[in-house]
């Protein structure tokens, strides 16, 4: 259900962020664990929510709102925000990989994560590899256009603004 995988990773979530107060300097094997889970709920979550599409009435625009994909994405950032170079390129190559996948629910997740990757990556930085990390988010979201979901075009819009915003 659901509702169980969300509110799991809500306490997860919150654990980590109270972790890394403490300043880790690397992640170690249960951190990575977590990173790992993470994309495979992202890879694996059907569940959307289209009944809350038209919340801004101002505009037409709407879609698909995935409460565990979100928060999955939100735990995903915390922890690339702290792994090491090479952790960060094996995440990305994971949601590439993720966002050619076969499942919209697949691409969109890819696409929520990377948007929250580009969200604390400008607001707290992420060392020097920062700019090879944006480029690869940057042509993944791009690609992202010629999806055939608008959910899918509509996350990628939103990373390509954070990025245009650096």
């Amino acid at each position: 259900d659901w509702h169980i995988r969300h509110g799991a990773l809500l306490g997860i979530c919150a654990l980590l962020k109270a972790w890394k107060k403490t300043r880790p300097k690397s992640i170690g094997a249960w951190p990575r664990d977590i990173l790992a889970r993470c994309v495979c709920l992202l890879c694996l979550d059907r569940f959307g929510d289209f009944s809350g599409a038209l919340i801004d009435t101002s505009t037409a625009s709407g879609g698909v709102i995935a409460p565990t994909r979100e928060i999955a994405g939100q735990t995903l950032s915390l922890l690339y925000s702290i792994s090491s170079a090479e952790e960060r390129q094996q995440t990305n190559e994971s949601l590439a990989s993720l966002a050619m996948a076969e499942p919209w629910e697949a691409r969109h997740g890819a696409m929520v994560a990377l948007k929250y990757i580009m969200t604390l990556s400008t607001v707290h930085g992420v060392d020097d590899s920062l700019p090879r990390d944006t480029m690869s988010i940057y042509q993944m979201a791009r690609r992202a256009f010629s999806d055939s979901s608008d959910d899918v075009k509509g996350e990628a819009c939103q990373i390509l603004l954070q990025v245009s915003h650096n």
